[in-house]
């Protein structure tokens, strides 16, 4: 019997969106239809260290969630690899922050950093696609995260 994943998804969730609500707004020159998110973590940024440490954790939660899930719907398993792609990214932005203002070019840690950004996104979204997919085929279930019990 494999655990329910709702926690894990829960936790990974809170996780990913909570940090860059608050650091955010406690930096007055950040505004999130304007800037990236991960300028929340560039070097001299307010907080930056605060903030990637808490980019890695969320990154490192996602990845689970993404196990957790595929876990309780082994024919999500595959999907969920991809989508784990996303937090791999973002243990990688916490790792290699961009440069000031995140420009498309720069040091080779900004290089680095697009690189990881693109490849999780990318993978992320493919896979959220693919999983979608997955169960929307599946006419015994219903399209909603169901576990087997």
């Amino acid at each position: 019997m494999s655990a329910s994943p709702r926690w894990p998804l829960l936790v990974a969730t809170m996780l990913a969106f909570g940090p860059p609500v608050v650091f955010g707004a406690l930096w007055s020159d950040y505004a999130p239809a304007r800037d990236y998110i991960s300028e929340l973590g560039a070097r001299g940024a307010p907080n930056a260290l605060a903030v990637n440490l808490s980019f890695a954790v969320a990154g490192v939660a996602v990845i689970l969630a993404c196990r957790a899930i595929g876990q309780a719907r082994p024919t999500l398993s595959g999907a969920m690899w991809m989508v784990s792609a996303l937090g791999a990214s973002y243990v990688m932005a916490a790792m290699a922050p961009c440069d000031a203002g995140c420009p498309a070019g720069g040091s080779g840690t900004q290089a680095l950093h697009n690189l990881s950004g693109a490849l999780g996104y990318l993978a992320g979204g493919a896979g959220l696609l693919a999983a979608g997919r997955r169960l929307a085929a599946d006419e015994r279930q219903p399209v909603h995260l169901r576990c087997r019990e």
